[in-house]
């Protein structure tokens, strides 16, 4: 069986949707020294208004690992409310998890990671909470 690959697809609208404002490359977290770049508002190697998803679901952000053909180590958010929105902390995180360990999958390695980076930036675990509440 081959693996599970995300398609990209442009949607005009979303610029409609979010506007342009707050859209493109953005500066990196300096706790993310390995991350090449972020972007907002698409992918990165499809530029603002293209749609992030697997087979079955819209994803809010995606990780581009070291065998990348465009754009190796770059995290890209769908749009400017995934980018600031309440689930953000958690989302670059995760995604960041993926970079570390270069698996696009949640394997054991990668949830050590994702859980030793939410216990080294508490912000997220907060965040949680209080959606939760």
């Amino acid at each position: 069986m081959g693996t599970k690959r995300e398609k990209l697809h442009y949607d005009p609208r979303m610029k409609e949707w979010f506007g342009t404002e707050g859209t493109g490359s953005v500066e990196v977290p300096s706790f993310m020294p390995e991350v090449q770049g972020i972007f907002v508002g698409g992918c990165v190697s499809y530029g603002v208004g293209s749609l992030l998803h697997e087979p079955r679901k819209l994803v809010e952000a995606h990780a581009h690992l070291d065998y990348s053909l465009h754009n190796p180590r770059w995290i890209c958010f769908r749009s400017p409310l995934a980018f600031t929105g309440p689930d953000s902390y958690d989302t670059y995180l995760h995604e960041y998890a993926h970079i570390l360990t270069q698996h696009r999958i949640h394997t054991p390695k990668w949830r050590t990671t994702f859980n030793d980076l939410m216990l080294k930036y508490p912000e997220a675990w907060v965040a949680r909470i209080r959606r939760a509440a």
